[in-house]
C-alpha cells in the first residue's frame, strides 16, 4: 500500500510511468470539466500543479494559440513524460516544466492568470499557506479551480462533498473571494472542483 501511495504521489520508474497512464486516462475528462470553470483566454499564463503526465497542458497549448503555461509536479518521472508530450510546445517556449512542489510556487516568476490543480491538494503539506502564497503570485481577479475525486478505500459521494466543503475552507482562509463548490457525477464516486478568485 505504501509503494502504491507513493507512486501516486511521485510516480518513478517503469510503475512511475505505468501510474502516469492510468492518472491520464482517469483525469482526461476531468481535466475538461475543470477548465470549463476558468474562462482561459488566449494570451493568459496558465499555472498546472501536478500535471502528471501532461494531457491538461497538451489540451491548453491546442486549444489556445498563444497561451504561456508552466508546470509543477515533484516527479522527475512525470516530467519527462510531459515533456515528451508536448515536446512542441516545449521548444517554442510555451510550456515550461519544473520538477518541483506545490510549496515550492516561488519558482514561478512570471505573475499567473490562472491556476489549475486535479487530485493532487491531498499531497500539499500546508494547503492553506500554499494558497495564500499562490495568491500572492496571481494576477487581480485571476481564477483557481481545485478539482478533487476522492479514491481512497470506502470513499462516496459524501466523501466528495465532505472534500469539497474542505477545499473551500482553505481558499478562503487564504484570502479567495467568490468560492464556489461544483460536483460531477461519476463512479466510484463524485468528483468536486472549487473554483475562487484572487482579490
Amino acid at each position: 500500500m505504501g509503494l502504491l501511495f507513493s507512486q501516486f504521489s511521485k510516480p518513478k520508474g517503469l510503475i512511475g510511468r505505468i501510474v502516469g497512464f492510468i492518472m491520464y486516462r482517469e483525469n482526461a475528462a476531468i481535466s475538461k470539466w475543470t477548465l470549463s470553470f476558468l474562462d482561459i483566454q488566449s494570451d493568459e499564463h496558465v499555472l498546472e500543479i501536478g500535471f502528471g503526465p501532461g494531457y491538461c497542458i497538451r489540451s491548453l497549448c491546442k486549444t489556445y494559440r498563444d497561451i504561456h503555461v508552466t508546470g509543477l509536479d515533484p516527479s522527475g518521472t512525470m516530467v519527462e513524460e510531459a515533456t515528451r508530450r508536448n515536446q512542441k510546445w516545449v521548444d517554442e517556449g510555451r510550456v515550461e516544466l519544473k520538477e518541483a512542489k506545490a510549496g515550492e510556487v516561488d519558482v514561478v516568476s512570471k505573475p499567473i492568470d490562472k491556476v489549475i490543480t486535479i487530485n493532487n491538494i491531498t499531497y500539499w503539506e500546508d494547503p492553506v499557506r500554499t494558497l495564500n502564497n499562490l495568491k500572492t503570485r496571481m494576477r487581480k481577479a485571476g481564477r483557481i479551480a481545485i478539482t478533487l475525486q476522492p479514491h481512497e478505500k470506502g470513499a462516496s459521494d459524501q466523501t466528495a462533498e465532505l472534500a469539497g466543503d474542505q477545499i473551500r475552507s482553505f481558499l478562503e482562509q487564504a484570502g479567495f473571494e467568490y468560492v464556489r463548490v461544483h460536483h460531477r457525477p461519476g463512479k466510484p464516486n463524485k468528483t468536486t472542483c472549487v473554483v475562487g478568485s484572487a482579490p
